[in-house]
């Protein structure tokens, strides 16, 4: 019987590291790393500040960004992380998926994987900076390793 292999997406805002398991008891070895630099996804064009805007009658008011750069950034880089699963999983590199990463980028990741990869588990915690020999540690609560 071929052994299930799970592929574990850490990820934070910023970086994320691509981590394998094989099988029961097999524990975990990481394969990949990617930064937001390295992805070429960083945005320069979002405001953090309010935008400046002259009413038809009155003074000039500040009007509020809708998006910040953080958040185009984080929701971008959880897109080409996506694509990065997704291309993967077509290709049958694993037989599922488990997402380590802080709520608000677990959220965006759970999002730009809807429809097109199931999620095996998740877990909401920022573990990317833990060495790969304590993930199997980490990763017990959702994943036998």
């Amino acid at each position: 019987m071929r052994p299930i292999k799970t592929y574990i997406v850490v990820a934070s805002e910023t970086e994320a590291r691509m981590l394998e398991n094989d099988g029961v008891g097999k524990g975990v070895y990481q394969f990949s790393q990617v930064s937001i630099e390295k992805s070429g996804v960083v945005h320069h064009k979002f405001a953090d500040r309010p935008t400046l805007t002259q009413a038809a009658y009155g003074p000039t008011a500040g009007v509020e960004p809708r998006t910040t750069i953080r958040d185009a950034n984080r929701h971008d880089f959880a897109v080409y992380l996506a694509e990065l699963v997704e291309a993967a999983f077509r290709t049958g590199d694993y037989d599922r998926l488990v997402l380590v990463a802080a709520p608000r980028m677990l959220g965006e990741l759970r999002d730009a994987l809807a429809g097109k990869v199931d999620i095996y588990a998740e877990l909401d915690k920022n573990l990317v900076n833990t060495p790969t020999d304590e993930m199997a540690r980490h990763l017990e609560t959702v994943l036998a390793v």
